[in-house]
């Protein structure tokens, strides 16, 4: 659970990243101890001319390199989050970093939710728990994580809290009957605010429409990372199918065992391909007000090859929502009739893996419609290193304004 502070008008709750620190450190030695050894069986195998052991050694150089990576690159990560509710001003504030607030008038939100949810440890022995879950529901329907806990009496004790502070109507789906109705509960939706871009959100004015293009943050520590990652598990199955035939060359079983290594290899490296190509794509979004058009686009000839679009018509569009999830991950989510249909063959397949997919216990999927994920900021994001809430609302209210999208109220069959 994060920290809860509450004074007479004010309620704050932290969520920390505390312990990481360690965790980090822990990488650094592990990756510098791996990477120290490696280097002196590198320059040993250099000395004797042992060429293919040499390429062997330099996958652990390289797996060590990453770890070092990862504790060096640490600086663009923080896990550090404040909501503070006040009841003075009557707003909620939010923010990870002080230069990007956010401010929401309390008449933004309708009421709050209690949820259980059934999540799993993970790991070969996976075992099921339940994670008790507080959010803070706004009147057009987004939901706004506040707080998570493992231990149901300290869940009820400050869901109480949190109702008792704010006076809002409660709304309990976790089996413990904490449901209160307030009669004077909040009746007109506020207007929304004008947020503006980051550099990572870039509009663009195309004849057949707004180009809303969504940039990955890019720096030097995360390429390494990637670069690293990727000649590890694109170097060592094609050392490993070199070592099968060569050493089995004269031997008719050996090389029925490589050619059954060679397909098993090749699927892998497919995958690995598919992961890298999907690092590689361009995202961006094509509204008009008859359309909003997704695509993925990649650099050169690739596109030719794998770049893929989807047309959804504004009459199968039911709402556009930002969503702060459990844990602190932002979610910016579309509502599309089923009928719509995805691009076909290998280009749908990384269309498709090139969605923000999230399992959403308020993902209302019915028969006649569904839930995609548009773009996803993970929790551990610095808002000046990458893309923000603010980013993401921007992006969901220029939708709206060319679809013609009004924000509806939820007293609906969603919600009730």
């Amino acid at each position: 659970m994060n920290i809860w502070e509450i004074s007479e008008n004010r309620l704050k709750i932290i969520a920390t990243g505390k312990g990481y620190g360690c965790i980090y450190f822990f990488l650094f030695l592990f990756g510098l101890s791996i990477s120290s050894v490696s280097s002196l069986f590198l320059y040993s195998n250099w000395e004797k001319g042992n060429y293919p052991d040499l390429f062997l050694t330099s996958f652990f150089f390289v797996f060590g390199l990453v770890f070092i990576s990862v504790f060096v690159n640490r600086k663009v990560i923080n896990y550090d989050s404040v909501v503070v509710l006040d009841n003075q001003d009557k707003t909620l504030e939010y923010y990870k970093e002080e230069d990007y607030k956010i401010q929401l008038e309390y008449e933004n939100f309708s009421h709050i939710e209690l949820i259980k949810e059934i999540k799993y440890t993970e790991g070969k022995s996976r075992t099921a728990y339940d994670s008790y879950q507080i959010f803070l529901i706004k009147r057009d329907g987004a939901q706004f994580w506040l707080d998570s806990f493992l231990d149901a009496d300290l869940f009820q004790e400050q869901a109480k809290k949190l109702q008792s502070f704010i006076n809002w109507n409660m709304k309990d789906f976790s089996g413990f009957g904490l449901s209160v109705e307030n009669k004077d509960t909040m009746r007109n939706l506020a207007g929304a605010k004008t947020y503006m871009p980051s550099k990572f959100v870039e509009l663009k004015s195309e004849m057949e429409g707004m180009e809303i293009q969504i940039k990955k943050p890019g720096n030097f520590g995360t390429s390494f990372i990637l670069f690293t990652i990727f000649y590890i598990f694109f170097g060592f199955p094609v050392y490993f199918l070199y070592s099968a035939f060569i050493d089995t060359k004269d031997d008719e079983v050996g090389i029925i065992f490589g050619m059954i290594a060679l397909v098993f290899v090749s699927i892998f490296l497919s995958i690995v391909l598919l992961i890298f190509l999907l690092h590689m794509k361009r995202y961006s979004l094509l509204v008009n007000r008859k359309s909003l058009m997704i695509r993925m686009q990649y650099p050169l000839f690739i596109d030719w090859l794998f770049g893929a679009k989807m047309e959804i018509p504004v009459d199968k569009i039911r709402y556009i929502r930002v969503n702060r999830l459990d844990e602190g991950h932002i979610w910016l989510s579309l509502l599309t009739h089923r009928s719509v249909q995805y691009p076909g063959g290998l280009k749908g397949l990384l269309f498709q893996m090139g969605f923000f997919s999230r399992k959403n216990p308020f993902s209302k999927n019915t028969e006649e419609w569904t839930v995609i994920g548009l773009w996803e900021v993970p929790f551990q994001e610095k808002p000046s290193n990458n893309l923000s809430f603010i980013d993401l609302l921007f992006v969901e209210k220029t939708l709206e304004e060319q679809l013609g999208l009004e924000e509806e109220c939820i007293e609906d069959e969603f919600y009730k």
